[in-house]
């Protein structure tokens, strides 16, 4: 959640970055908040999920993502049960009195289709960060969504479902 835009104000280190972050995962919010205050980043971090009802995700104490297995083969990772918030970005973005959104990052496991579907929040913002989970979401289904905001030149990065998304 956090490494994405520092690679960007390295980038352009004279460019304000100002944004949202959201993820499913309470420990990656946390990590973000602390990487972008330390780096003079002006974007928030904020745990949830987004545009569907909550669920239940396994978080252990080795991976650090709420869609991991607990790991059978070491007794000694701890798991445990998180239910993330469902959050409402664009009562979110009035909370945090936002004029402006350079970028939208996106780690929400699964309810990717539900923010993009359900939204015209990626009309505010001008660069997408995204993790997406199949089966449950697909690059081409939000290059679809997204095309219809301008969101149309991307990069995919690595092969773990991310991608990056830009109108300018």
């Amino acid at each position: 959640t956090g490494l994405f835009p520092l690679w960007i104000k390295n980038h352009k280190p004279d460019a304000p970055i100002s944004g949202i972050g959201v993820d499913a995962n309470p420990f990656m919010v946390h990590r973000a908040n602390q990487h972008w205050g330390e780096n003079d980043v002006h974007m928030t971090a904020h745990a949830g999920l987004v545009g569907e009802p909550a669920r239940d995700f396994t978080v252990n104490s080795v991976h650090v993502t709420s869609s991991c297995v607990p790991n059978e083969r070491d007794p000694g990772i701890t798991t445990r049960i998180i239910r993330p918030a469902v959050l409402n970005i664009e009562k979110l973005w009035l909370e945090l009195g936002l004029l402006y959104g350079d970028l939208l990052k996106v780690d929400i496991e699964g309810s990717e289709l539900g923010l993009l579907a359900n939204t015209d929040i990626a009309a505010l913002f001008n660069r997408l960060a995204i993790e997406w989970h199949e089966p449950l979401c697909s690059l081409p289904m939000i290059r679809w969504l997204l095309k219809a905001h301008k969101l149309d030149k991307w990069s995919r990065h690595g092969d773990i479902g991310y991608a990056y998304f830009s109108r300018i």
